[in-house]
């Protein structure tokens, strides 16, 4: 017990900046830390594979020829652009106002619905877009887009997917819900069990706490990672006050 634990004390000391650095990190990925970072830019880190000296690098999302327009229609990061038939001209960057939101996860749906309309989907919904008038309607209910800078960057319909082909009506796929119709399923699949890889993902991330702790399952990740920071951050504390006990000077004094 004594080995065990003076190399555990020691290890702990060392390494506690970079255990307290995978704690906060892994904290930034879940909300609610991830909306600022989310929103907020930063620098590439020299020397990492971001980067980079081609300005495309790690930009593009998805691209599409607008038949109205005779250009290219791109989705990026930075939001979209219009590009002529060849890349031969600067890309023209529409403005962010007249555009619909896009989640940071990236964009689904791209598709032309013609007469300069186009279905736009991601996590941040689903919005069908003229990209002339610069119109943007939600397309469940029909209303115009109103832009919010608060909340969460994503929405109640977090869209995967969209088909026209699959049956007589426009199927849309949801990441939480499913295909939102009925489709037809193979035998082997509609009855398969999660694989371990979904399941450890799923308890890493406490989706799968969400009948027991209901809105709060989002807060899972946020709280687990305070209160590791909490009882890193305290063992170092003890630590530093148990050594600093033991090589305290003995001032006994001594009489004859």
């Amino acid at each position: 017990m004594k080995w065990n634990f003076k190399w555990h004390d020691t290890i702990g000391y060392y390494t506690i900046i970079l255990t307290v650095l995978i704690t906060i990190t892994g904290m930034c990925l879940r909300p609610p830390l991830m909306i600022p970072f989310v929103i907020m830019k930063s620098a590439s880190i020299p020397g990492s594979t971001l980067d980079s000296k081609n300005v495309w690098h790690d930009k593009l999302r998805a691209i599409r020829w607008d038949d109205n327009a005779r250009q290219w229609l791109v989705s990026t990061s930075d939001g979209f652009i219009y590009v002529n038939q060849d890349f031969a001209n600067k890309p023209q960057v529409i403005n962010a106002v007249a555009t619909p939101p896009v989640s940071p996860m990236g964009i689904n749906v791209f598709e032309s619905l013609g007469d300069n309309r186009w279905l736009i989907g991601s996590f941040s919904g689903l919005y069908i877009w003229n990209t002339v008038d610069g119109t943007i309607l939600d397309y469940f209910s029909d209303s115009p887009y109103v832009v919010s800078t608060k909340g969460r960057p994503i929405s109640n319909s977090l869209v995967t997917g969209f088909s026209k082909d699959l049956t007589q009506d426009d199927v849309i796929f949801d990441y939480t819900k499913g295909a939102d119709k009925p489709l037809p399923m193979p035998q082997n699949l509609s009855d398969q069990p999660m694989s371990l890889w979904n399941f450890a993902l799923e308890l890493h991330v406490g989706r799968c706490y969400t009948p027991f702790l209901g809105p709060f399952s989002e807060l899972f990740i946020f709280l687990s990672g305070l209160i590791m920071t909490l009882v890193l951050v305290s063992g170092l504390i003890l630590h530093n006050r148990h050594k600093n006990k033991h090589n305290k000077p003995n001032h006994t004094n001594h009489t004859l």
